[in-house]
């Protein structure tokens, strides 16, 4: 499989993965209510490896560190709303938790473009 091919494949993904969120983002995280101890703990381990990520990220640095960082704490973003909405459902949380999951893949569809000097 060449590069380009992987590149074109990955970005199809997100974009699939972004759809599938939009249509059925709430009822996925509704469901999630069901079992709220075991995915609280899980969010929480996932927060800690994100956190871990960025700061891996902001000391590499790099020419493509802003829309990373970005993406990065869309995604810790999205695990805390969503940690919000295990623990204490409320009436904005879940869709702040959809619209800051679809951000962080918004955020990733950009990082992904070549950059133009």
């Amino acid at each position: 499989m060449s590069s380009r091919f992987a590149r074109i494949f990955e970005g199809v993904a997100l974009v699939a993965i972004a759809i599938a969120v939009l249509v059925g983002g709430r009822s996925l995280v509704l469901n999630l209510l069901h079992f709220r101890t075991v995915v609280a703990i899980g969010l929480l381990i996932l927060g800690a490896v994100q956190v871990a990520a960025l700061r891996r990220r902001v000391a590499f640095g790099g020419y493509e560190l802003a829309i990373q960082a970005t993406r990065d704490v869309a995604f810790l973003a999205t695990i805390v709303l969503a940690l919000l909405e295990v623990c204490k459902p409320t009436r904005w949380a879940l869709g702040a938790t959809i619209a800051a999951f679809e951000f962080g893949i918004v955020c990733e569809l950009l990082a992904r473009l070549p950059a133009r000097a």
